[in-house]
């Protein structure tokens, strides 16, 4: 009799155990995996999948992630020097100008399509976002990752693998994120676009020579 008490007794405990797992695991997903900033990344990547632009755009502010892609992208294409002339500066901001509502239409219209559409009144701006999307290798991008995220209040940086299929080769992304006010999170930026970049064109001409050595040989 007594051995059949404990054994019972054994079940129960066994079933408590099981129950707190299962709500601590529930509570888990609801109280901090919901409100993480990799479950918000998850949110980006599926409403593009699904083409759903209402939420792609709750969750990454395509306005600032352009505009300060282009800034970088005009930064490394300058001197420092240069950056202080006036002239220059206006020009800059001319092309800035042009290329900006492109490449804000054209991310819009990929999430909408699947595609990017090459028919845009702007001929100069639709130029430059093209030139952009080459040197950045961005139609040949796919996600890999997340390799860690570091928080400080309302902002974090989530540091993600992307791959890029015809180079074969991997790259460090960070992203610049901050806490929406129903907790989840937006992509703000990437946040080393100018170091990918350059490793990017280091990778494009590591690509190159590889693929002209059997013509080098030959001649």
């Amino acid at each position: 009799m007594e051995a059949n008490s404990t054994k019972h007794t054994v079940r129960n405990v066994a079933i408590v155990a099981v129950i707190l797992a299962i709500v601590g695991g529930v509570a888990f997903y609801f109280f901090y995996w919901l409100k993480s900033p990799q479950y918000s990344l998850r949110l980006i990547r599926e409403s593009v999948a699904k083409h759903d632009i209402a939420t792609f755009e709750k969750h990454v502010d395509v306005f600032n992630v352009n505009s300060r892609a282009i800034d970088v992208m005009v930064t490394a294409t300058i001197a420092p020097d240069d950056a202080q002339n006036p002239l220059l500066a206006s020009m800059l901001t001319m092309v800035k100008n042009a290329a900006l509502p492109h490449f804000n239409s054209q991310m819009r219209t990929y999430v909408e399509t699947g595609s990017f559409s090459t028919a845009h009144k702007d001929e100069e701006g639709r130029q430059i976002a093209e030139a952009a999307a080459a040197r950045t290798g961005l139609e040949d991008l796919t996600f890999t990752s997340v390799d860690g995220t570091e928080r400080k209040n309302d902002t974090a940086t989530v540091t993600c693998t992307m791959r890029d299929i015809k180079l074969e080769k991997n790259f460090t992304v960070k992203l610049l994120m901050k806490r929406l006010p129903d907790q989840t999170w937006r992509l703000e930026e990437i946040a080393n676009l100018a170091e990918f970049m350059l490793a990017h064109d280091e990778a494009v001409s590591e690509k190159l020579s590889q693929l002209n050595e059997p013509i080098s040989a030959e001649i």
